[in-house]
């Protein structure tokens, strides 16, 4: 019997992409450039 696996959206590790990673670091961010990273957050991200 052969196994076959679908590997859904859900089941991939949650990989930030360079602004949201920037972000999630705990930096201090002054508002402006906080503004302008979040501006470049996915719509579909976890931090929207």
């Amino acid at each position: 019997m052969e196994a076959t696996s679908i590997v859904t959206r859900g089941d991939l590790p949650y990989v930030p992409n360079r602004y949201e990673a920037f972000l999630l670091e705990g930096r201090n961010v002054r508002a402006d450039v906080h503004e302008w990273l979040v501006a470049r957050v996915a719509k579909g991200s976890r931090l929207n």
